[in-house]
Order: C-alpha cells, then sequence, then structure tokens
C-alpha cells in the first residue's frame, strides 16, 4: 500500500509562527483562569496539576478502561441533517480513561454544545496531519456548523472545528425553528466561521 504525503497550509504553520514557552502559556492560563474563575478556583486547578505531575514523576498510572466502542451507535450523519449534542454524562460514559473515544478525545470547550440542536456541516472522514502530512481516516465523526474552539483554554486563536463522534449526537428532526441559535440555521463556510 503507498502512503500520499499531501501539503496542508496547517503543515507550514511551525516554520511560519515563532515558539511560545510553556512558562508563557501556563502564565497566560492562569492569567485567564483567575479573572474568569477566581482564585479559588486558580489554586484547586493548580493542586489537582501538581498531583497529576506527581504522579508522572512516580510512574504511578490509572489503568486504561476501554471506552463504549462507537460502532453499534454509527447514525450514518451527512451535510445538512440535525442533531442534537448529547449531555456531559452521556458523553463521559462513551469516553475511556484518558477521556477519549476510539483515540478521539472530547475537549472542555466541547462542553457548551451539550444539549443544543446544530446542524451537521459535514463528515470528517479524511484528514491531514499536520506533523507529517499523513493521510489518516475517520470513522463515524462528523463536524458540526458553528461548533468551533475558540481556543480560550488553549491560548489559540485558529478556530478550528471540533471533530464529533456519532456516538456523542442524536439525530432530531430538521426543523430548524428548534436549533440552538439563529447562527446554527445557516450554514457557515469554512472562511465565514462565526467566531
Amino acid at each position: 500500500m503507498t502512503m500520499h504525503i499531501y501539503d496542508c497550509q496547517d503543515g507550514d504553520l511551525r516554520r511560519a509562527t515563532e515558539p511560545v514557552t510553556r512558562a508563557k502559556v501556563l502564565t497566560a492560563r492562569a492569567i485567564e483562569h483567575l479573572r474568569n474563575e477566581g482564585l479559588a478556583s486558580l489554586l484547586r486547578r493548580a493542586s489537582a496539576f501538581g498531583t497529576r505531575r506527581m504522579r508522572r514523576v512516580l510512574r504511578i498510572r490509572k489503568p486504561v478502561v476501554p471506552a463504549v466502542l462507537d460502532s453499534a451507535v454509527a447514525l450514518g450523519l451527512q451535510q445538512g441533517d440535525w442533531v442534537e449534542v448529547k449531555g456531559a454524562n452521556e458523553i463521559r460514559s462513551t469516553l475511556d480513561s484518558t477521556g477519549r473515544n476510539r483515540g478521539l478525545g472530547f475537549m472542555a470547550g466541547m462542553l457548551q454544545y451539550c444539549g443544543k440542536r446544530l446542524r451537521v456541516y459535514k463528515r470528517a472522514e479524511t484528514i491531514i496531519l499536520e506533523g507529517t502530512g499523513e493521510t489518516r481516516r475517520l470513522k463515524n465523526t462528523v463536524l458540526l456548523d458553528g461548533a468551533i474552539c475558540d481556543g480560550e483554554n488553549l491560548v489559540c486563536d485558529r478556530s478550528c472545528f471540533y471533530f464529533w463522534k456519532e456516538s456523542w449526537l442524536t439525530r432530531v428532526s430538521d426543523d430548524a425553528d428548534n436549533c440552538a441559535s439563529p447562527e446554527a440555521r445557516a450554514p457557515h463556510p469554512p472562511s465565514a466561521r462565526p467566531r
């Protein structure tokens, strides 16, 4: 089997940018968290980070619990279909102990969409890995119209689509009056994604 290597603008970002030190990223996150959540929350988060770091140093690992396989809930969603994002607890039940479903992580920023109705922007079946240019396939995964990563917790301004496993979604009728917001009623091409 021949592996094809492709080039994507995302692959050029390493050459077109300067590195940001880990200390600067952590400082920016802490300041943002302090502004939004307060000092007590920041201290709880720092304590949890210290605990995770200590586990890593001591090589204490939690066992990886396999996730519920999503092949049984393949909805076969297509562009234009309406879906409702399941609740946080339902989604957690599909994740393994690392917060992933078949390797795909559920990001903290995705929680804001739980319970909302959105339209499928398109199926995500093939992607190009930025670091290597390698083409990879995804199964039972879609992009949702308007469900964009704002990068707030990551200190990133790229505004990428979130990838959604079909096991995190429920198909609903295509009644646009029931959708979460007026912005979600009309599709947004990638060049005109909402901020």
